[in-house]
């Protein structure tokens, strides 16, 4: 099993989170970086979801994608008393442009101290209900939606960072079966078979060849 990572590199087919710190460049920059700095992000403190849509460069893997996990790391500026973040990936079907939008559920952020990161795993493309493609991730668009963390008041939450991590079954992945000589030790040291001649003790032979007929398999005796 492997990954590879990929961060926004730009505007998707949304860009509707209000506010961003600071306020020049674009939304996608804000939420790019590899080590989250905390200093630049999206915001909102509106009633309903907002929400951003971001591209992400093409990949460099190959071999079979397993699934994608989203990540986001937001924040609130004051307790909060309902959810207001959701993660949220746009995807389509083979080199075709994204036209499936899919959100998790929304998280209410725990603290209004410090900042938190949480995932939302896909294992199927929503597009196309099956296992993702490469050319479906060089189209994936990853993004967040935020909304004000309270109903009465309108404390801010923001987002710093967004990614998505591939996991995959990298190209050439070969599963070597068990040797005979594994399975007769396995037997004997864990099911407790005696494969010796006399039933007193386990014939275990480092290779297929050293194998005789006379080693026949026998379960031990009752006691």
């Amino acid at each position: 099993m492997a990954t590879e990572t990929l961060r926004p590199n730009a505007a998707g087919d949304e860009t509707n989170i209000e506010e961003q710190f600071p306020s020049s460049g674009a939304h996608w920059d804000k939420v790019d970086e590899s080590a989250q700095d905390e200093d630049t992000f999206v915001q909102s403190n509106e009633v309903a979801y907002e929400r951003d849509f971001y591209d992400i460069p093409d990949s460099t893997s190959s071999g079979t994608i397993n699934g994608i996990t989203v990540y986001v790391r937001c924040y609130t500026s004051e307790p909060a008393t309902q959810a207001s973040a959701k993660i949220a990936i746009k995807s389509g079907t083979g080199a075709g442009a994204p036209d499936t939008p899919s959100e998790s559920g929304g998280k209410t952020l725990a603290s209004s101290i410090t900042w938190e990161t949480f995932s939302h795993e896909w294992l199927v493309n929503p597009a196309t209900s099956a296992a993702f493609t490469w050319d479906e991730i060089d189209k994936l668009q990853i993004g967040v939606a935020l909304r004000r963390s309270q109903t009465i008041f309108s404390p801010q939450t923001r987002c710093t960072q967004v990614y998505v991590e591939v996991d995959y079954e990298p190209t050439g992945t070969v599963v070597t079966p068990p040797t005979l000589a594994l399975i007769i030790t396995t037997y004997v040291l864990v099911l407790g078979w005696d494969v010796s001649p006399g039933g007193r003790r386990p014939i275990i032979k480092s290779k297929l060849s050293d194998y005789t007929v006379s080693d026949k398999f026998k379960m031990p005796a009752r006691r």
